[in-house]
């Protein structure tokens, strides 16, 4: 069975041959498929690409389509938006895509230029409380719509606010002219001036009742006891109020002649006035007091009740009407005492003849004191051009601004006028102090102490050390005016102050070196002792260091001469830096004594180039009766007689000051009272910049 040929391994070498030729059959049908399935996946396929193209074709064309129509449309819409008109047909698209975001922004571009143009037209139509809210922060026209509308309803508030107050000038100045008019007409007595002027001023604001009381004229009798009258009432119950007395300091109307100052109450004390009518009796809501003064002198009290509120301008208004009452009550009184005056000067004229010689005598002394004033205005003249040529001199007001620098000043500094003016001091000159150090100079300045010291400053050419004085200039009121700066370039005493201390230092270090010497040499000594048989045996070397030490010793001698030579140098230097510094303390007292001196002794007036007043001093002012508030800021003609003013060597004066000139001689001034002042005066032209300052 297992014979190759018959059995069965000849079996099974057979079946190979059966069995091939089956496989190859079943090989090129399989095969024979597969070429048929390919061609049909390539037929499917093909036909899929083909129609895939037409559909993508047709959307391409569809969507095409549409974006042309949207791009139109905004195309149409920008081109509206350009030429001024709103597309009414654009609309809101939920459709979630970039084209729909284009559309919905337009879209709320043109809903937010509706709301701005309905806004614009309602700001057009004068609506100027209409309310608008902005797309955002950076909402350039919808910001400036706002601001247009707040600029528009502030424009017509002020022209209301213009309006009302050219009425209420108006008003104002009829009345003024009314009551001006008024009081030139003649009457039979003065009880039917006043019962005029309180009726037609009472009836001009509307009120319902007035009376008007004047002091009595104690001006003749110094001992009669002065008081207010009644003179004149409009609408009061006479039983109550006829030849009524006030004396000063009695109730409001007391206390208005007292104080000088109007009372305007809304709620009135009770039964303090009563109107009456045929109606009934009513109490009044509002009282108004106010004073007849003029120049500060009161002459009697305005009192006005009304149902009524009284306006501020109509309590303006019977201010000022009660200054022109006062100017009339003054002029009567004057006319009524300059004919009293007539008479006395007939019965003085014999006296006047004989005390016209003690007043020569008298005007003798006035010239000799005249002539002394002079000499010493003269003095005091050279004193201030040696302090402001030899000084450092700058003026700083009472916030630390810079408001005067002589030329030597700013020429150490290296600026101009114009550079440091109004500049802050601490900033500019001395910016090393801390603000704890500032607050500390301006308590010790308002106590009005002198403070002096000693400061670093750069300038062009490097620091430089000044000895400063700040000296505080106050008013008439004891509250610091300004602040005058002295000082002197110390440079040189503080750079010998600078070297000593580097000698001092030098000779420091040699004392140390000469210690370490000293030390090095202990430490020998005891080296040699320890090893005084060694230096037996080596007697050679010994020499040669006792030749060293020789030497250093001799060197160490030369150093201890010129330590003491240096220190002998430094002692000296020390002596003479006190000996400067005394001198520049003394010359610093002597300037402050002369500044104040001439300020106790003299009057002095600054002005700027065009004649106004920038500073009077304490005697300036106590010898015209003004306080400085009333002439800084003022011009110089006010202080100068009315033919002077127009005289041309007075209106040259400027012009001739500009020129370097110095002007010096008698004028005559007028003070507050209006009296003639006679000064001996010196007008010094001050230039900065090379122009008159």
């Amino acid at each position: 069975g297992v014979d190759s040929e018959q059995g069965l391994k000849g079996e099974i070498s057979r079946q190979p041959g059966r069995i091939f030729p089956n496989i190859e059959l079943v090989r090129n049908e399989v095969n024979s498929y597969k070429k048929k399935l390919y061609r049909e996946a390539i037929t499917i396929i093909l036909i899929i690409f083909i129609v895939s193209l037409i559909l993508a074709f047709v959307s391409i064309q569809m969507m095409r389509v549409q974006i042309e129509r949207f791009f139109s449309n905004i195309k149409r819409w920008l081109s509206q938006l350009s030429k001024g008109e709103i597309p009414q047909d654009i609309e809101y698209k939920e459709v979630d895509n970039e084209l729909a975001e284009i559309n919905n922004n337009l879209y709320d571009l043109i809903s937010d230029l509706k709301d701005k143009t309905e806004f614009a037209e309602k700001i057009g139509s004068g609506e100027y409380t209409v309310q608008y809210e902005p797309s955002g922060e950076k909402d350039v026209l919808g910001l400036a719509l706002l601001g247009m509308r707040d600029n528009l309803n502030k424009a017509r508030q002020e022209e209301i606010k213009r309006n009302i107050e050219a009425e209420q000038r108006k008003w104002t100045n009829e009345g003024l002219n009314k009551f001006s008019d008024l009081l030139r007409k003649t009457y039979e007595n003065n009880e039917e001036l006043s019962y005029r002027i309180i009726s037609e001023l009472t009836r001009y604001i509307k009120g319902s009742q007035g009376a008007i009381f004047i002091f009595n004229d104690t001006i003749d009798d110094k001992n009669a006891e002065k008081y207010l009258e009644l003179r004149a009432a409009f609408a009061y119950d006479r039983r109550k109020y006829l030849d009524k007395k006030v004396l000063p300091g009695e109730g409001l109307v007391g206390t208005v002649a007292i104080e000088g100052e109007t009372i305007y109450l809304k709620e009135l004390p009770s039964d303090y006035v009563i109107i009456g009518s045929g109606l009934g009796e009513a109490e009044p809501n509002t009282l108004l007091i106010v004073p007849l003064k003029l120049n500060d002198e009161v002459y009697g009290v305005v009192e006005i009740a009304s149902f009524d509120e009284i306006k501020d301008y109509e309590i303006a208004f019977v201010e000022k009407v009660g200054e022109i009452i006062a100017s009339a009550i003054q002029s009567i009184r004057v006319a009524e005492r300059t004919q009293k005056l007539l008479q006395q000067s007939r019965r003085q004229a014999a006296e006047m003849s004989a005390q016209e010689e003690e007043m020569r005598q008298n005007l003798e002394e006035l010239q000799a004191t005249q002539e002394e004033r002079a000499r010493r205005e003269a003095e005091i003249s050279g004193i201030l051009e040696a302090i402001d040529v030899t000084m450092l001199m700058m003026e700083i007001d009472k916030n630390a601004e810079i408001i005067e620098a002589n030329e030597k000043f700013l020429k150490l500094i290296g600026l101009e006028y114009a550079e440091v003016k109004h500049r802050n001091y601490f900033e500019l000159i001395d910016s090393s102090k801390t603000q704890e150090e500032i607050n500390q100079f301006w308590e010790k300045i308002n106590k009005g102490l002198t403070i002096e010291e000693v400061i670093q400053v750069q300038t062009p050419n490097g620091y430089v050390w000044l000895s400063i004085a700040f000296t505080p200039i106050m008013g008439a009121d004891e509250q610091l005016n300004k602040i005058l700066i002295l000082g002197q370039d110390v440079t040189e005493t503080q750079k010998q102050k600078e070297e000593l201390l580097e000698q001092a230092e030098e000779m420091t270090a040699q004392e140390e070196e000469m210690l370490q010497n000293f030390e090095a040499l202990h430490k020998a000594q005891d080296e040699m002792a320890k090893k005084q048989k060694e230096l037996e045996e080596a007697n050679l070397k010994l020499k040669e260091n006792e030749k060293h030490l020789t030497k250093t010793l001799e060197e160490t001698r030369e150093k201890e001469q010129a330590l003491k030579l240096t220190q002998t140098r430094l002692e000296e230097k020390i002596q003479q830096l006190v000996s400067t510094q005394k001198n520049l303390d003394t010359s610093q007292q002597e300037s402050q004594a002369q500044l104040a001196a001439i300020n106790k002794t003299s009057i002095m007036l600054e002005l700027d180039s065009n004649g106004t007043i920038l500073f009077p001093n304490e005697n300036f002012c106590r010898e015209l009766k003004y306080s400085p508030s009333e002439l800084i800021g003022k011009k110089h003609s006010i202080l100068v007689p009315a033919e002077m003013q127009k005289d041309e060597r007075y209106l040259g004066l400027w012009e001739y000051l500009a020129e370097g000139n110095i002007k010096t001689g008698e004028c005559v001034l007028i003070s507050k009272d209006k009296e003639k002042v006679t000064i001996f005066g010196t007008y010094v032209p001050v230039f900065s910049d090379e122009k008159l300052s």
